[in-house]
């Protein structure tokens, strides 16, 4: 079953996996069926079936409890991929709860099996718009990754944080540096190979070199072809992001991410989202559904700093200029940072006027630099 998910027979691999299940349960083969239970999870998770994804794990729990297996290795990557569905979504507090649920308790383990986790860890650090010491955090998740060889999965899940880390702190020349180091399969064997032309696809975009559109439409069909939904809506997500704003294209987009409420790859694009975001909630014939769900994505991509992450008055900026060099860092236009901050646009526009002469640059582009800069801590 695991050879045929990965060569993208996943309908097959579904199937085979049931009747272990089946079987295993006839024949008291608990190990067995906890395997198949988590590898079914898996599978679910790639078809875009997080309910049943989730489903299928609590199963593989509920075997482990009942049968006493609760030191099983499996349990690990059941917990993870838990944790991994809920930072999709931005749902915080059920990512904790499974974060802190490590069997073996991370501090106990080697480096190798630390790394998935410090992964999960960095982005629940993103979502909380922690990002003071994201950039160390980051810098030694890149350097474990290519210090020891790892499986392919866990060396994309790890590619995929430090692609959504390193956007959000504004650090071109370490995307720069991890799009040389992300291979790029021509005629994708199976589904590693997919999963990384989906992060090489991802850092070509956020580096300025997005990839032609024409290649995007070839791997988001064999995603298709593969029943791989997770990696068909990025694709088609990726396609969006490269081209004008298609407003009918958008609604069918959000509406498919909406059902599984997958805000993770939104935030991943960062700034480029926020104009068809706007523009599709703005929309008269936008469904409900997909206005509540872009609203929701506009809400993490644009919210301002909050107070308590503020840094101190030293460098002479005031609390409104430090949420304006905030905004300012997220691509935002003075519209939509008036929108944001219920001020009329001439009142961001003296703001920003101020801003300027006291961070001594003169350019929008200069400001985003310093902005990104100051407000990672890398000043």
């Amino acid at each position: 079953a695991g050879q045929l998910m990965l060569t993208g027979a996943l309908p097959q691999a579904r199937n085979q996996l049931e009747w272990v299940i089946g079987w295993a349960d006839c024949q008291y083969q608990f190990h067995t069926k906890l395997a198949a239970c988590y590898r079914l999870a898996q599978l679910y998770f790639f078809q875009g079936d997080w309910e049943l994804c989730r489903k299928s794990a609590q199963l593989a729990l509920q075997v482990a409890a009942t049968q006493g297996m609760t030191e099983d290795p499996l349990l690990d990557s059941t917990y993870r991929l838990l944790a991994e569905i809920a930072l999709q979504q931005g749902a915080l507090d059920e990512a904790s709860h499974w974060l802190a649920h490590d069997p073996h308790r991370q501090t106990n383990q080697d480096p190798y099996h630390q790394l998935p986790w410090q992964a999960l860890r960095c982005i629940q650090q993103v979502w909380q718009g922690a990002l003071q010491d994201l950039p160390e955090q980051l810098a030694r998740l890149e350097q474990q990754r290519y210090s020891q060889q790892f499986c392919r999965l866990w060396q994309f899940r790890t590619g995929y944080t430090l692609a959504l880390g390193y956007q959000q702190c504004g650090r071109p020349e370490a995307l720069q540096r991890l799009l040389q180091r992300t291979p790029w399969h021509a005629t994708p064997a199976h589904l590693y190979d997919l999963l990384d032309n989906l992060l090489h696809a991802w850092l070509a975009l956020l580096t300025g070199q997005p990839l032609a559109v024409d290649a995007l439409h070839q791997q988001q069909q064999l995603a298709h072809d593969w029943h791989v939904v997770w990696v068909v809506d990025q694709c088609e997500l990726l396609r969006c992001l490269c081209q004008p704003v298609d407003l009918p294209a958008w609604q069918s987009l959000l509406a498919g991410l909406a059902t599984r409420n997958a805000q993770l790859p939104l935030l991943l694009a960062g700034p480029r989202a926020v104009a068809p975001l706007q523009e599709i909630s703005r929309w008269p014939q936008t469904s409900p559904a997909v206005l509540a769900f872009a609203r929701r994505a506009l809400t993490h991509l644009t919210r301002p700093l909050p107070d308590a992450s503020l840094p101190d008055d030293s460098e002479g900026l005031s609390q409104r200029q430090w949420q304006i060099l905030r905004l300012i860092a997220q691509g935002l236009s003075n519209d939509q940072m008036a929108q944001q901050l219920f001020v009329a646009p001439s009142t961001i526009k003296t703001h920003i006027n101020h801003l300027y002469a006291r961070l001594g640059v003169r350019t929008r582009a200069e400001a985003q630099a310093v902005a990104r800069q100051r407000l990672t801590g890398g000043r």
